[in-house]
């Protein structure tokens, strides 16, 4: 929920909840083209994408852009609430390929921090974006990458409870303690909003 000042708050636990059902749903119901969206991403990132020891894809839906043949990881990390639903989308599963992942239902349970975290198509999806923000600044390993997709000024709905905006990005904790290295807007491909790619650095 995001109220008159532009800041989005924490929702209910209730509200969570049926958000992520409807993710679920959407996965279940939807049968995308993996390769394209990994691609749409990638390309954005491109100059910043490297060999990665370690690689948290959090909210990553039953996609983990590691599992992409463009990329190049050593341990990877999968996160999201609804992980064990995804595993059994057989759509889905037949892009992991030959790629080891170790899932967890949330940031709190990762206790390594990662030298590239990405948070694709996510954060607008959380119970609350500043905590979601904060969880992941903490697994970002010093000098790591974090890298985020997003709508802009997207109105919520039930999967999407929330509003992401410009200005409020750039004053959280997390944007404006990391070296900014892409910061792109354009439009959605999808609807009529913003959307951002953002690439931020930790310090050494």
């Amino acid at each position: 929920m995001t109220t008159t000042d532009g800041i989005p708050r924490e929702v209910s636990s209730q509200i969570y909840k049926a958000a992520q059902t409807s993710e679920l749903k959407w996965w279940r119901d939807n049968h995308i083209d993996v390769y394209k969206l990994w691609a749409r991403y990638l390309l954005k990132f491109a100059p910043f994408i490297q060999v990665f020891d370690r690689v948290a894809d959090v909210g990553c839906g039953p996609i983990p852009i590691f599992c992409s043949p463009f990329m190049k990881t050593g341990h990877n990390i999968a996160i999201d609430p609804n992980f064990q639903d995804y595993c059994n989308i057989d759509y889905y599963v037949k892009f992991w390929g030959d790629c080891e992942i170790e899932w967890f239902n949330d940031v709190e349970s990762v206790s390594e921090p990662c030298n590239a975290v990405f948070c694709l198509n996510m954060l607008d999806h959380t119970r609350s974006p500043n905590d979601a923000l904060a969880q992941m600044w903490r697994l970002i390993a010093p000098g790591g990458l974090f890298f985020m997709f997003v709508d802009l000024d997207r109105k919520p709905d039930p999967m999407h409870p929330h509003t992401i905006t410009e200005d409020w990005l750039r004053g959280t904790t997390l944007v404006s303690s990391l070296t900014t290295k892409l910061w792109l807007t354009e439009k959605s491909w999808k609807f009529p909003n913003q959307v951002l790619y953002y690439v931020g650095e930790r310090a050494k």
